[in-house]
């Protein structure tokens, strides 16, 4: 029998911690290979920064240590798995998420004590590894790993996410987490993979830029089932984005060429300049930040919203749809703000068309009609999809509303809470029909 350890480094906030999500995930999958259930046994994974010296001691006879690297866990990480090595030079050292750099000259001279980073999402790169460790221990035919000595392709991203056992589910997750008296625990939910944007700070790193890929509904409302039995008060939706302005920048980008972080440095510019409901939430989110993680920052309370805490991007969200209107307003308010401040000049009545088509997209609370519907200037829907011009020409859109919810609280829990996996939120251009006779009744 084969011994893993493996670590997920994290802070303690008021006696909360979190479960070790990453690592669980990945066990959760290769633990449904027989041969590796049968052959591995895996030890309870690392997350308590204060006792990385005793874990250093419980590595001396591992086989295989599993590091999930991020920005805030990477020199404890190092520094672990550096002494493990000097203790156990026969011990596998495997590294992956988002802080393994995708270009990795320089890397295993600087951090010789690493044998194998993970490229990308880790269950099946892990599940070969594993299964060539028990037989050759040739890792060269794997896809989505690099070694000292030769790189292979990067792995193609999984297509049906629900082939991997939620750790949660089959309570995995408590098999390798470590209990101490007093110690609460706060949990990451995976609601889907994959992003539009391929933004360079973004700590989801080589998965940005790529088809979302959602879990099914039915995992996700057990989940949310299993984090109410286990009593587990914070909950972080691991989602990329909302992208509530996301049309509105990509016109930007392909009329003006104005790159993604010019558009947000504008858009971050209006908030510290001019009063709108942006600023309001900028000012909360700044309050939140200056508290951090710990039930003060980023669990965010509005009694209005319901009985729970809810992730400050979803709060957020909830308050900028409260009126499309006033939402149109101020994005016009923004917008007149951005082309001042780079000498643009864009027809008003354009400006307008692209907010109205903007905010038309949107699940906002005061449209509770069954089919939205919508005459707009300009063929929004066919630019956004494709490298044609903007045709200037009368066209009605419509689609099925994604909430109809009256009741107020419900209607936030169904749009952004467990309405966020199925992307209630909001609608797409490429999910919208047009209408070509006669209007639809509301």
């Amino acid at each position: 029998m084969y011994k893993i350890n493996s670590c997920e480094f994290n802070y303690v906030y008021n006696d909360r911690v979190f479960l070790p999500y990453s690592v669980a995930t990945l066990v959760s999958h290769v633990k449904t290979n027989p041969k590796i259930n049968e052959n591995f046994h895996f030890e309870k994974t690392f997350i308590s920064r204060s006792k990385v010296d005793e874990y250093i001691q419980r590595c001396q006879d591992s086989d295989i240590l599993l590091c999930s690297c991020y920005v805030w866990n990477w020199e404890i990480t190092t520094y672990l798995a550096k002494k493990v090595k000097e203790l156990n030079p026969n011990c596998l050292m495997i590294f992956g998420g988002p802080q393994t750099p995708d270009l990795a000259e320089g890397f295993f001279e600087k951090y010789s004590f690493v044998d194998i980073i993970v490229h990308g999402e880790g269950e099946n790169t892990l599940e070969e590894i594993l299964e060539s460790f028990q037989d050759k221990k040739d890792y060269s035919k794997i896809d989505g790993l690099e070694t000292k000595d030769f790189a292979t392709p990067m792995r193609a991203r999984m297509n049906d996410l629900n082939t991997v056992p939620s750790p949660y589910l089959n309570n995995l997750i408590w098999d390798l987490t470590e209990k101490t008296d007093g110690q609460k625990f706060m949990a990451i939910w995976e609601t889907n993979r994959g992003c539009p944007y391929q933004c360079t700070f973004c700590d989801w790193g080589s998965l940005t830029y790529t088809k979302l890929r959602n879990y099914s509904d039915d995992r996700l409302f057990k989940e949310i089932e299993w984090f109410a039995d286990n009593k587990i008060e914070f909950v972080h939706c691991a989602d990329a984005n909302f992208g509530i302005l996301d049309n509105v920048q990509k016109f930007y980008e392909k009329m003006y060429n104005v790159s993604f972080i010019q558009f947000y440095e504008g858009f971050y510019d209006f908030c510290n300049s001019e009063k709108s409901i942006f600023s309001n939430e900028y000012d909360l989110m700044v309050k939140h930040t200056e508290n951090g993680i710990n039930g003060d920052g980023w669990s965010y309370f509005d009694e209005k919203l319901g009985e729970i805490y809810w992730a400050i991007e979803e709060g957020t969200w909830l308050h900028l749809v409260e009126k499309g209107t006033d939402l149109k307003n101020d994005i016009n308010a923004f917008l007149n703000f951005f082309e001042q401040k780079n000498q643009l000049n864009t027809n008003k009545s354009l400006i307008s068309d692209l907010v109205n088509f903007q905010v038309f997209l949107l699940t906002t609370r005061d449209d509770s009609r069954e089919i939205k519907q919508m005459t707009f200037e300009n063929y929004w829907h066919e630019y956004f999809q494709s490298d044609l011009p903007l045709k200037n020409e009368q066209i009605s859109y419509f689609f099925k509303n994604p909430v109809q919810e009256n009741d107020y609280v419900k209607w936030g829990f169904e749009s952004i809470w467990w309405g966020r996996a199925q992307r209630k939120f909001k609608s797409d251009p490429d999910s919208i029909e047009i209408l070509e006779n006669k209007p639809i009744a509301s």
